[in-house]
Order: C-alpha cells, then sequence, then structure tokens
C-alpha cells in the first residue's frame, strides 16, 4: 500500500529497514432516522489501515495510511470513497514534522432524502475535496482544493488517485506560530495510535486536518478508545470508538478491530477487521 514518493520535503530514505502493519475491514452502514434503523447493508464497503515506521537513533518517522469507501458493485454504482496519508518525524520525544496529503469524495447530502437521490443517480465523475498540510514547530502550512477526477477509481485503487492528485494540490499558506513550540502539532490518526500506545486513560492535544486546528480528547478503557473531535474554537463535538486487540504485544495493538462513527446524522458505519486472505462475500 506505501508508496515511495512522498511530498513531504523529508523522507526515511536513510534510516533502517522500515517496519509495518496492516489490517483490512469490512464496512457496514446504516440508515436511521429519528435513531431508527431504515436501512442495513452489511459489507457495503471495505478499508485498510497501514502503519510503517523507520527508526534510527533518536529519530523515528511514522507513515499512516487509511483508505475506504464503499462497493459500487454492491451498491448499484454508488461511489464513495477518501484516503489519507500521514508522515510524523519524532527527535526523542518531541514532533519535529509532521504532514498530512488526504481526499474524500465530496458529500452535500444534508439529509436522508438527498442522499436517496444521490444512492440512484450516481455521478460519472468524482468530485474532490483534497487537502493537505504540514507543521513544524514554528508554524505550520494546509490548503484544501476541489478537485474531479474519473470515476474509475473507487477505495480499492485510492492510493492510485492519491499519487495522481500530489502533482495537483496549490501551494500551502503559512501560517506562524509567533514562536517556537516544545513539538509540532500530530496530525489526526497518529494522535489516536498515540494515546492507545501510551495507555492512558484521558489524553487531549491538539492536531492539524483540513487547513484547520483540531481538539482531540480520548478515553481508554477495557480497550476501547472513545474519541471527541471539535473544531478549535467550536464546542460542537464528533464522537467516534475503537476497539483494540488486548492480546496482541506488538504495534497491531494500536491498529483498530472494529470502528465506528457517523460520518452523517442519519449514518451510522462499523468498520470489522478482516483478514486480507479472506475474500469478499
Amino acid at each position: 500500500m506505501f508508496t515511495r514518493r512522498s511530498f513531504l520535503g523529508f523522507a526515511a530514505a536513510a534510516f533502517a529497514a522500515p517496519s509495518s502493519d496492516s489490517r483490512r475491514y469490512r464496512v457496514h452502514a446504516t440508515v436511521e432516522i429519528l435513531s431508527l434503523p431504515l436501512f442495513s447493508k452489511d459489507n457495503a464497503g471495505g478499508a485498510c489501515f497501514a502503519v510503517e515506521q523507520t527508526v534510527s537513533g533518536g529519530s523515528r518517522t511514522t507513515v499512516i495510511q487509511f483508505s475506504g469507501g464503499s462497493w459500487p458493485e454492491r451498491l448499484r454504482g454508488f461511489n464513495r470513497f477518501g484516503m489519507t496519508e500521514e508522515v510524523v518525524r519524532e527527535e526523542g520525544a518531541a514532533i519535529t514534522e509532521s504532514a498530512y496529503l488526504s481526499f474524500m469524495t465530496s458529500s452535500a447530502e444534508k439529509n436522508f432524502e438527498q442522499a436517496r437521490k444521490a444512492f440512484t443517480d450516481p455521478s460519472r465523475a468524482l468530485s474532490l475535496t483534497v487537502a493537505h498540510g504540514k507543521a513544524t514547530r514554528a508554524e505550520y502550512s494546509s490548503a484544501v482544493d476541489r478537485l474531479i477526477a474519473s470515476a474509475r477509481y473507487t477505495w480499492s485503487n485510492a492510493a492510485q488517485l492519491l499519487e495522481e492528485l500530489r502533482g495537483r494540490v496549490s501551494p500551502a499558506t503559512e501560517v506562524s506560530l509567533g514562536e517556537e513550540r516544545a513539538s509540532a502539532f500530530p496530525t489526526f490518526l497518529y494522535a489516536v495510535r498515540a494515546a492507545v500506545l501510551a495507555g492512558d486513560e484521558t489524553r487531549r492535544c491538539t492536531f492539524i486536518h483540513n487547513a484547520k486546528l483540531y481538539r482531540l480528547r480520548t478515553r481508554l478503557a477495557d480497550h476501547k478508545l472513545t474519541g471527541w473531535i471539535a473544531e478549535q474554537g467550536s464546542s460542537h463535538e464528533f464522537e467516534f470508538r475503537a476497539w483494540f486487540d488486548a492480546n496482541r504485544v506488538d504495534s497491531l495493538k494500536a491498529l483498530p478491530v472494529r470502528i465506528e462513527f457517523r460520518p452523517k446524522s442519519f449514518l451510522r458505519l462499523v468498520f470489522e477487521h478482516e483478514p486480507f486472505s479472506q475474500e469478499r462475500a
């Protein structure tokens, strides 16, 4: 899943051979109206979570990729998906640089009726929201673009689309922090993984994504992490939950076996881990 091209301006080529872990998921979707299930589809989509890490002395570079979306052939051509790639470089316990590139097929539906219309009239082209950014101890930069891509892409070849988009994004706008921080802002998936690996019952941090700063607070108990995300300056929080394998002793323990969240008020998604060797039904 990993590619060796990078938009980051720093690379791990001189580091030791990387270690990597990955997990694949089936996605189950439920449409709800007033909290009552209206429609449910098992194996409506798939997803993949992958982590690669290289270490040299006191330096460590972590690359995290997550892609997921619908199976168009199972949903009458309905094709919604996204992917994100994060890279975080650390020296000792401090993050010195972080960066991300992500995209998502545009989803303007605000209610069930709009979602039903989009489901019955799939587009021949993909409208994408593409975001990229980078942070150091002294500043961060970011940009968001609206781009069009061929409908031949689905979540299963999202990595190819990500490579295509690298050369199409606009220059990032830089924001100075005024003074150098002890650590650069982390990325989202890295922050969640760090909370699991640390084993902290509660944790708070600020991360950068989609050209904005967000607050993340997490609670970890009985191998289940509950997280709440809010844009900096907002009181509205988005909640998600992830479960982890209590029997793992390596870094796979920080790759969830189950994820639950609501991308829309009427849509509930559940990601269930499956072996890579298992064929989808």
